[in-house]
């Protein structure tokens, strides 16, 4: 072999050597560098996915629970006159008067299961279902009533999330709500937001921005009567 046939089978294998002074295995820095940045990202992308449908599903969930309620609700009234069972003396085997407690209740027949009233989603209060209806306490229910709503005024509000304030104090038990009254959600009470969600008297369940909260609690009338766990 000459000389130049072995200078140049030398500077190729240097020329090789040099090239793998970088890599590990056929594998570059600027490659695991590519890896590691697509893994990150990847896994931020994931955890906003994870967080927004787990919101998504807790906003269909409570809605859906509403709904069972108003429809609970409309279900008595086809069978009582077109009458919800707060519009009924306790002598005929209503409510009128009478807690939140025994406003579910009396929806034992209508609602399969207590569980419905408890709110799972809630960001700061978590409660128990009640094991049976006989069982149920306030410590049970996610969900105030309003027991000024009627058939007649579909638009007026007969069920919804619990845990806001009227004028700045928290709902508790029997209040009555102007339509002037400021109401609002604590933040990040309910789905890490502001959001509200209602059943109207017409079986409709929507959730409302704090503007369309104070139109609601008013609709109909100058002042409602709701109760609250």
């Amino acid at each position: 072999m000459n000389g130049s046939k072995l200078f140049g089978l030398r500077k190729v294998k240097d020329n090789v050597k040099g090239a793998g002074d970088n890599a590990v295995g056929g594998f570059s820095r600027i490659d695991a560098l590519v890896v590691v940045v697509i893994l990150v990202v990847g896994v931020t992308l994931g955890a906003r996915w994870f967080a927004k449908s787990r919101m998504t599903s807790a906003r269909v969930g409570c809605v859906n629970r509403l709904k069972n309620i108003g429809l609970a609700y409309r279900i008595f009234a086809t069978d009582h006159d077109d009458r919800f069972p707060f519009q009924i003396s306790t002598n005929e085997s209503g409510t009128l008067g009478l807690d939140i407690v025994k406003q579910f209740q009396r929806l034992s027949n209508e609602l399969s299961t207590p569980k419905i009233l408890v709110d799972h989603e809630r960001a700061r209060v978590k409660l128990a279902p009640a094991g049976s209806w006989a069982e149920l306490g306030r410590s049970n229910i996610s969900y105030f009533v309003g027991v000024s709503a009627a058939e007649t005024n579909p638009a007026a509000i007969l069920a919804g999330d619990d845990g806001f304030s009227v004028n700045g104090v928290l709902a508790k038990g029997e209040r009555v709500i102007g339509s002037k009254a400021k109401v609002e959600f604590p933040q990040k009470f309910h789905d890490r937001s502001r959001s509200a969600y209602v059943v109207l008297a017409d079986g409709t369940a929507e959730a409302s921005d704090a503007a369309g909260r104070r139109g609601r609690f008013g609709k109909g009338m100058e002042t409602n009567l709701f109760l609250f766990p």
